[in-house]
């Protein structure tokens, strides 16, 4: 009986270490990904600055132009892209552009577009964006995920600008 008992506690003392060896391992593992992320995070924000930066980091002194290149002025505007959408109010505005709702005549439906300014590091990510949302649908084949839906991309001139 002593020597089964020895060999119970032998067991639960190794299982112990091996779990304590797991955990070690697991926590390890943890801290790698956490670091890993941070990284991944410290480099997309580098990417983004980087994309946003002007040639003249040190230029403070820009002007309201430089702010509004690109930019779409739709107060006399009242259609876009061949007259399929109506414009109605705006929606919101970003650094990449606006959204504004808008009547597609074709569907009959109250859509928002958005514009994208006409910039071409803007309009390459807008691009990207389109890219990430269709995939995004055709990976939702039962259509219960609550994204956005992507009915349509296009690039039209609004004021002699071509926009996405």
């Amino acid at each position: 009986d002593r020597e089964r008992e020895r060999d119970s506690r032998q067991r639960e003392r190794e299982r112990e270490r091996r779990h304590r060896q797991l955990s070690s391992r697991k926590k390890e593992r943890e801290q790698r990904e956490k670091k890993k992320t941070k990284e991944k995070e410290k480099e997309r924000e580098r990417e983004y600055s980087s994309a946003n930066d002007d040639d003249d980091d040190d230029d403070d002194n820009e002007t309201m132009t430089d702010d509004l290149e690109g930019t779409v002025d739709l107060n006399r505007v009242h259609s876009i892209y061949k007259h399929r959408y109506a414009i109605g109010k705006k929606l919101g505005q970003g650094t990449f552009g606006s959204v504004v709702e808008c009547i597609d005549n074709k569907r009959k439906i109250r859509v928002a577009v958005k514009i994208v300014r006409s910039v071409k590091r803007y309009l390459d990510a807008a691009e990207i964006e389109v890219d990430i949302l269709n995939k995004l649908d055709r990976l939702d084949v039962a259509r219960n995920s609550l994204i956005i839906r992507l009915y349509k991309s296009f690039r039209c001139l609004i004021n002699g600008v071509e926009h996405s």
